[in-house]
């Protein structure tokens, strides 16, 4: 299946279970693992500019009430990564183009991203990796000045722990620090999520897998903070023959109030690629989407 491999701090910031904190080079996770600050970035003698030219588009339908209501055209390079992607409107029954969105890569020797130039480069990101092949630094610039420098760190069983952002010279520390758990398989099963500032515990995540080491629950806790009440999410996944992702129901509450259920239904082609999703809220189908593939011949 195509996948949209383009990494940001920008979608970082808005994934807080990502998020990580300043001040945590040398702590250690529950199962006694040293946490390093830095490792040795992995360098390439040379980077290849990647042809801005897709091989294949993926093409995602949004359904509501029976009706199409928008469209989002996905075209990807050899690498799987998107170059271009099309968001349409619909009105009166036909199609309007709402935005466009490019990038251009480079790519390292070993295939690794070095740089994706956004919108004619009016956004820019460069990326260094260790020697595992972990993405530990990003850099942004804006109309080619640095913006910002966010700096990933990892637990030794390649989870993330928490993320240093420097903006205008100033470390900012993003949500907390996590500490993890693992199974005797190297399975992560817990994390907890503690406040960067006053270290206090914000959030408890678990996980339980099947005999394929697919995860089949998840539970989010979060305890709440100056400005939120604690809630809790609840989250069964399900698989076809096949080991595809068919099913996720999400079930929310606030304290012991039942807010919302949430359920995802996949459907897939015979390649594994996602063809279908349905949507629902609280039992009722909100949105419906179809996805297409198509190779674009050479020209």
């Amino acid at each position: 299946m195509y996948k949209y491999q383009r990494i940001t701090a920008i979608l970082l910031l808005l994934w807080v279970f990502l998020f990580g904190a300043a001040g945590c080079s040398t702590e250690t996770d529950s199962v006694g693992s040293e946490i390093t600050e830095t490792s040795e970035i992995k360098t390439s003698e040379t980077s290849v500019t990647a042809e801005n030219q897709p091989c294949c588009r993926e093409t995602i339908t949004d359904y509501r009430d029976g009706e199409i209501q928008e469209r989002r055209l996905k075209f990807y390079d050899t690498h799987d990564n998107c170059v271009r992607e099309e968001w349409y409107g619909m009105e009166n029954g036909e199609p309007y183009l709402i935005r466009t969105e490019t990038t251009v890569y480079e790519y390292n020797e070993d295939g690794t991203i070095a740089a994706a130039n956004v919108n004619d480069g009016r956004e820019q990101y460069r990326y260094g990796y260790s020697t595992d092949g972990k993405n530990i630094r990003e850099e942004e610039y804006r109309n080619g000045e640095l913006y910002m420098v966010s700096e990933f760190i990892y637990d030794d069983h390649g989870e993330f722990v928490c993320l240093h952002g420097t903006f205008h010279d100033e470390v900012t520390c993003y949500g907390g620090r996590w500490e993890n758990e693992y199974d005797a398989q190297g399975l992560w099963i817990k994390g907890m999520r503690y406040d960067c500032e006053t270290g206090e515990l914000r959030e408890v995540v678990e996980k339980t897998y099947d005999e394929n080491g697919q995860i089949v629950q998840e539970t989010r806790e979060s305890l709440g903070g100056e400005y939120t009440e604690p809630n809790n999410s609840y989250y069964e996944y399900q698989y076809d023959e096949n080991g595809n992702h068919s099913k996720t129901t999400q079930t929310n509450y606030i304290k012991d109030t039942l807010i919302s259920t949430q359920v995802n239904i996949y459907a897939y082609d015979t390649d594994g690629r996602i063809i279908r999703r349905e949507q629902y809220f609280n039992d009722e189908l909100q949105s419906l989407y179809e996805y297409a593939y198509e190779t674009i011949a050479e020209s």
